[in-house]
């Protein structure tokens, strides 16, 4: 398997969810697949992982899609994003955050319960 992320590589689209502690394609808060790296998918597994162990697509590889998208339902996640837009969380906090798109436009999509207030 090749270790860089080349053009060819790389996603169109990734469209992300959010849990309410702000882990996202089962990249949990401390969870070790967010170790730097290079590789495209890895092995999720330890007691940060929700059961059973899981293969994730990485945090670079997802941050390397042309457009990259993050969906957020439902009020249990207006917590998580109104500390996401307070301040910088660091990836071993809230996962999501280690999703740094190329053209610095992460899309979030929010429906009204999930949307803090103004």
């Amino acid at each position: 398997m090749r270790r860089d992320l080349a053009p060819a590589a790389v996603l169109d689209v990734a469209v992300l969810g959010m849990g309410t502690d702000g882990h996202t394609a089962s990249l949990f808060p401390g969870s070790p697949a967010l170790a730097p790296g290079l590789e495209w998918v890895r092995v999720n597994t330890g007691p940060t992982v929700t059961p059973p162990d899981r293969l994730t697509l990485t945090a670079p590889f997802l941050s390397a899609a042309r457009v990259v998208a993050v969906l957020v339902t439902g009020p249990a996640k207006r917590a998580m994003l109104a500390r996401l837009a307070g301040r910088a969380v660091a990836p071993h906090e809230a996962p999501v955050s280690a999703i740094i798109p190329a053209d610095g436009a992460l899309r979030w999509f929010l429906d009204d319960a999930a949307a803090p207030p103004l």
